[in-house]
């Protein structure tokens, strides 16, 4: 009887003395983002709240890549209080998907960190296929084929080889699709040769995809 009644006083007394111990709560803690094609950048925020009941010291927000700018836009958040922190990813040249690791350290008071994640679905805005052509050592230098496909208000700017050891001349250029080929010097030795395609929509800086020639 003394055991029991021991116990159901200690469970009155934890439901009398609540926690007081401040911790962020986070709806979640992946964010996925997935611009439009051609944006130069894709931003974002993650939600929390102050589920405690002390305030919270924002001491730090960390991002796993350059490409990423993160900040909180409070430093103190006060029980019951709601914030978030902004994330802003560069694109640049990057194609496809992307994952920035994030850490953001808070005094609570005792430091603690919070491990979140960024996602970003980066659309294709141009797409060039193959993105290899090779010749053989001792192959016929003849001309190969690259196909060059852009979304919608995006404009074809140029395209140039790194070497003189190749020749890039446009054969086609028609609604959003155009057509390269590629000419090697000669194939009396191997080469590792890349293809610079520059494209472009409105305002934004030019963008530029490679695809690779060799002589194998």
């Amino acid at each position: 009887m003394r055991a029991g009644f021991k116990f159901l006083t200690l469970v009155a007394l934890v439901g009398f003395f609540p926690a007081v111990r401040a911790e962020l709560v986070w709806p979640q803690k992946r964010l996925l983002l997935e611009p439009p094609a051609g944006a130069s950048d894709a931003v974002g925020r993650f939600e929390f709240v102050n589920n405690g009941r002390e305030p919270v010291r924002i001491l730090e927000v960390r991002s796993g890549c350059g490409c990423t700018v993160t900040a909180s836009e409070k430093e103190v958040i006060q029980p019951g209080e709601k914030g978030s922190i902004r994330a802003v990813f560069h694109i640049g040249s990057r194609q496809g998907p992307q994952s920035v690791a994030v850490t953001v350290s808070t005094s609570e008071p005792e430091i603690r960190n919070y491990d979140l994640t960024v996602e970003v679905m980066i659309k294709e805005f141009v797409t060039v296929t193959p993105r290899l052509v090779f010749w053989r050592v001792g192959d016929d230098p003849t001309t190969k084929t690259l196909h060059v496909t852009l979304a919608p208000d995006f404009r074809f700017l140029g395209a140039e080889s790194a070497s003189t050891d190749f020749a890039v001349k446009i054969d086609s250029r028609e609604s959003g699709k155009i057509q390269l080929s590629v000419t090697p010097r000669d194939s009396w030795a191997k080469r590792n040769v890349t293809i610079k395609i520059r494209v472009a929509k409105d305002q934004l800086e030019p963008v530029e995809i490679v695809a690779a020639v060799r002589v194998l």
